[in-house]
């Protein structure tokens, strides 16, 4: 999972650690610790995630190769988390 967790963060999202434990509600030390392999999400946290950036459970659980939610068909989603407009890749302020 820690592998999918930092795909998301960092190439999918081009975000900061911080700006993700902001809107996700959590430490930017839990998400650390998710990082490194030393701690896994509860799975509260796991559906937090998977809503707020439209992504299935089962890809960051590594279940499934493919992510369920079409990115491409998204576009650009806003996260009301930390008021800011996610596209496919990087981010808008």
């Amino acid at each position: 999972m820690k592998e999918r967790l930092k795909e998301l963060i960092n190439v999918r999202l081009g975000i900061t650690q911080a700006e993700f434990a902001d809107a996700v509600g959590i430490t930017q030390a839990a998400i650390s610790q998710y990082l490194s392999g030393s701690r896994e999400p509860s799975a509260k946290i796991l559906t937090q995630i998977s809503k707020i950036y439209h992504v299935s459970t089962d890809w960051l659980l590594g279940v499934t190769s493919k992510n369920s939610v079409n990115l491409t068909a998204l576009g650009n989603f806003y996260c009301k988390h930390c008021d800011k407009k996610y596209r496919l890749l990087g981010i808008e302020k």
